[in-house]
């Protein structure tokens, strides 16, 4: 252990107030030598130089990259937009074609070969029908011109009819 004596010495040499302290204060002086405070003085001088230039060409630079992404922002919402006008347009067009389409007449034509051979029997006995009822008032009209006397516009008429139906001719 250390005496009291040491102990005063070792905190008077804390505080620097030892005689050794003292004694170091007077010889060594604890501030830089003026040629090396001005080399460093000058270095930062230089330095400072270049500091002021390279700022204002990075807040240049920040400047043009922050407007130019505005600006590609900018561009890219408007052809979004127009893309969304001109989708909507189309859709629009298409249903104003629709509903003229759908104003329009309706022309069917039908092919004979298509339709179905109970429908074509039908059609084709409903044409028969039409043609003995038009064939009986023919004949129905004959007999009248010859009740009548009239024999030669009667054979005339008949001749026309075999002509116009000769199937029923032969009969």
């Amino acid at each position: 252990m250390s005496t009291p004596a040491e102990d005063k010495d070792l905190e008077d040499y804390l505080r620097r107030k030892s005689a050794l302290s003292l004694g170091y204060k007077k010889i060594y002086v604890e501030s830089p030598p003026p040629e090396l405070d001005r080399a460093i003085t000058a270095r930062a001088r230089r330095a400072l130089r270049w500091i002021v230039p390279a700022i204002i060409s990075a807040a240049i630079a920040v400047g043009v990259i922050v407007s130019l992404n505005i600006g590609v922002s900018k561009v890219m919402q408007a052809s979004v937009i127009a893309e969304r006008n001109a989708v909507k347009l189309r859709e629009e067009r298409k249903a104003q074609q629709e509903a003229e389409r759908l104003k329009q007449p309706i022309g069917v034509m039908v092919d004979a070969s298509n339709i179905a051979p109970q429908e074509q029997k039908a059609a084709e006995e409903a044409q028969k029908k039409k043609e003995q009822a038009a064939r009986a008032a023919w004949l129905a009209e004959i007999e009248s011109l010859r009740r009548q006397g009239k024999n030669a516009r009667a054979d005339a008429e008949l001749r026309r009819m075999n002509a116009a139906y000769p199937e029923y001719a032969k009969k």
